[in-house]
């Protein structure tokens, strides 16, 4: 696994032990989901308010059309 026992080698390389690959590991997923979820929240906040926007621009002229469809002799009244 490592080269501690070859002496011609240019960069010495030793095995972690259990205690130092358990620390690696939980250090990388702790910061790794703490950034996964600081940037999850805004795209969470910016995917809501692109569906209210979608909900505005489309159920609005989709309803008018709907209205129509069932009323056709009732004009639409401007707000």
């Amino acid at each position: 696994m490592g080269k501690e026992d070859s002496e011609g080698a240019e960069v010495m390389k030793f095995k972690k032990g259990e205690g130092e690959m358990l620390t690696v590991i939980h250090t990388h997923v702790l910061s790794i989901s703490s950034i996964f979820f600081l940037l999850g929240g805004p795209v969470w906040v910016c995917s809501g308010a692109f569906r209210n926007l979608m909900t505005i621009t489309y159920e609005g002229p989709a309803g008018q059309v709907l209205r129509q469809c069932i009323f056709p002799n009732r004009l639409l009244q401007v707000r």
